[in-house]
């Protein structure tokens, strides 16, 4: 172990990264005469520092660092003395996006084993991909599905010929980066209906979250195999994974609080979950004729049954208070994941027109929809426009047929090293759509990058 890591610091990496910068203004319920009450949104990009180290000492070994320090919009500054506080006022965050260190054999057939923070992308489509589960998502950008954070894993990968197959271990559990711009219990009022224990003058006051993390014991850990194959027609994978939903669900005991002050309003603290889930998945990707390229991507998925209900102490509590006569029998139960196995699947198809890329998918469920009641369908349509060595656009839409969401971009190279983005996201629909709730979000864009 000593003289790898004697070798490793004794190597001359390659490095490099990239320096950017965003801002974005929120034109949600925005009109001229209300211009100057427009918000800057933070979707932690403010300012972006990313860095990229790696070397390869001889065939056999390999290693790769690369993260990022944000730079995001000052929050949390509530009194004057916390304006001393430079993290406060200056908040900065650090991600590490990938540090590993690969061994490998290199004959035939190649053996790999790899080491540390990894990003194992799994899938072939384009922007939601279903089968890409291991690891968390990163929705500080809501408007995207295909951000994922890095995650300590070890894995090992077998490669000869036109096969390969890869095992994933990820003893450690990481939640979701979730976005700062969206309450995700803006809906959890719905679940608490007091009328159902014999309360119905009692009124719902302030949500708060009670977060369950999984710890660090072997039996949260996560695992999963891919199996891969290429013809000379078509790539085909199939995957298999085991470990916790990214994303939060309620699900528990809730927690009510406040009731002995006020028994007319009860505060309630929203039991959050990482459930347990199943998935067995297909990915392939083909060359048709015309020079189309169409893939097929979809996985079934058993996830572990969530569901809120109330605590049997507590409410004897409110019955000892007056507020309720008794204990209902049984107590009132709301699932919320009804632990039945749901598909969810991406079919699409690319093809170049000239100087114009023209991607088109159909979507079948996004992460959010998590059991099969929920599962919508979806088009969407990309369109990506070179018009010149410097200059390019990009437009693309998505519609659940509830609701739409649309961005344009203009992205022009200044000088060969700078990258100037210019560019709007409008998202509009009803309390039904999935894009709807993202509607607060739409916004003007602008950002520069230089990569060094």
């Amino acid at each position: 172990m000593l003289g790898l890591l004697a070798s490793l610091a004794l190597a001359a990496p390659d490095a490099g990264g990239r320096l950017e910068t965003h801002l974005r203004l929120g034109t949600a319920g925005c009109t001229p005469s209300t211009a100057a009450d427009c918000r800057w949104l933070d979707f932690q990009d403010l300012l972006v520092l990313r860095g990229r180290l790696e070397d390869a000492p001889n065939d056999g070994i390999s290693w790769r660092v690369r993260g990022a320090i944000r730079l995001r919009t000052p929050t949390g500054v509530d009194e004057v003395a916390d304006a001393s506080d430079n993290t406060r006022i200056q908040p900065l965050t650090f991600d590490l996006d990938e540090a590993w260190i690969r061994m490998a054999r290199v004959q035939d057939p190649v053996v790999e084993v790899i080491i540390g923070q990894q990003r194992h992308a799994w899938g072939v489509a384009d922007g939601i991909s279903p089968v890409d589960v291991v690891n968390p998502y990163d929705l500080a950008d809501p408007t995207r599905f295909d951000k994922r954070l890095g995650l300590p894993t070890a894995s090992l990968s077998l490669r000869g010929g036109r096969v390969a197959a890869e095992a994933v271990v990820a003893p450690l559990f990481r939640p979701a980066r979730m976005p700062g711009e969206l309450d995700i219990l803006a809906d959890a009022d719905t679940l608490f209906d007091f009328a159902d224990l014999g309360a119905p003058n009692v009124e719902l006051g302030e949500l708060e979250t009670r977060t369950d993390v999984p710890d660090a014991r072997l039996g949260f850990a996560g695992a999963g195999l891919r199996l891969s194959a290429q013809t000379p027609d078509v790539d085909l994978a199939l995957v298999g994974y085991r470990g916790r939903d990214s994303l939060p669900q309620v699900g528990g005991e809730a927690l009510l609080v406040g009731f002995a002050s006020n028994s007319d309003r009860v505060d309630v603290g929203v039991p959050v979950v990482y459930p347990v889930f199943w998935m067995a998945g297909l990915e392939a990707k083909a060359a048709l004729p015309g020079d189309i390229a169409m893939w097929v991507e979809g996985g079934a998925f058993l996830p572990e049954e969530t569901a809120i209900t109330a605590r049997r102490g507590q409410l004897d509590g409110l019955v000892g208070l007056g507020v309720i006569d008794e204990i209902p029998d049984p107590l009132p139960r709301t699932v919320i994941q009804d632990g039945q196995v749901f598909g969810r699947w991406v079919v699409g198809i690319e093809r170049f027109f000239g100087r114009a890329l023209i991607n088109a998918q159909w979507v079948h469920g996004t992460p959010l929809e998590r059991s099969r009641g929920e599962i919508k369908d979806y088009a969407a349509l990309a369109v990506q426009v070179t018009a010149s060595d410097t200059v390019q656009v990009l437009a693309s839409g998505l519609t659940d047929f509830e609701g739409a969401m649309g961005t344009v971009e203009l992205h022009a190279l200044v000088r060969d090293q700078v990258e100037l983005t210019m560019g709007t996201t409008v998202a509009t629909g009803g309390s039904e759509s999935t894009i709807g709730r993202i509607a607060p979000l739409s916004h003007a864009h602008f950002g520069a990058e230089i990569a060094f």
